[in-house]
């Protein structure tokens, strides 16, 4: 994973589906872990994951065929941000879906 520089952090991600949406959280040792996000996804699993420099990219699969995901996501100090690209199939029907998200550190907690 990539560290996070310890402090509040204001994120704003964007979803096709949902808007945009803002919000803070105070950050303390945390690490950027794209397997964070299979959390309760127990049908899924990491495929690839690669680190070069401050960037991380990450490929996933769901059992069945039912869904995999690309993308990649950084750090750089006090910014961040990152893409992933979801394909869904949803009883035959097949859905593409890219969510990005941009952060910054806006201070001490």
């Amino acid at each position: 994973g990539l560290p996070i520089r310890d402090g509040l952090w204001e994120t704003t991600m964007k979803n096709p589906m949902t808007g945009e949406r803002t919000s803070r959280e105070c950050l303390k040792g945390t690490v950027l872990d794209p397997q964070s996000m299979l959390e309760g996804q127990d049908d899924c699993r990491m495929t690839e994951q690669a680190r070069d420099g401050n960037t991380l990219t990450f490929s996933m699969e769901c059992a069945g065929g039912s869904g995999s995901a690309q993308g990649h996501m950084f750090v750089d100090g006090d910014q961040g941000g990152g893409e992933i690209t979801m394909h869904f199939d949803t009883g035959g029907r097949l859905m593409d879906m890219t969510m990005s998200w941009d952060a910054v550190r806006v201070g001490d907690c």
